[in-house]
């Protein structure tokens, strides 16, 4: 599909944790779901307590961050998906998702502004 214009990136570690870091702090989204490679329950755990302590406390981003830069630089363990939310007053919630094969799920009407917003990570992390 090249000659559609269209690219596959894999998507590293780095860059979903810079994709958390920007949509949660310039975008005011917050992370619903993580999902990591190589890891056992524990690990899963300890991001699914992290996440859902969230929903009461938004400096909970910072842990977040820390327990991911700390897996991405000391382990075999990979982020395999980040799912985020924005939730709307009037006008519901925008999600997104991406995986590190480069898939992303949008829903419909925030695509345009969700991928810009990843377009953007992605090459900032891929020509710095």
């Amino acid at each position: 599909k090249l000659s559609a214009g269209y690219r596959q990136v894999i998507v590293t570690s780095e860059m979903m944790i810079d994709m958390v870091r920007t949509m949660c702090v310039e975008g005011r989204y917050s992370v619903c779901r993580i999902e990591l490679t190589n890891t056992g329950a524990d690990m899963n755990e300890k991001t699914d307590v992290l996440i859902r302590s969230g929903a009461d406390d938004p400096s909970y981003l910072a842990g977040i961050l820390d327990m991911l830069e700390l897996l991405a630089n000391t382990s075999s363990i990979t982020i395999r998906s980040v799912h985020i939310r924005k939730r709307h007053k009037k006008t519901g919630s925008t999600d997104f998702f991406v995986q590190a094969n480069g898939i992303v799920g949008i829903n419909e009407k925030s695509f345009g502004e969700i991928s810009k917003r990843i377009c953007t990570v992605v090459e900032r992390c891929v020509f710095p």
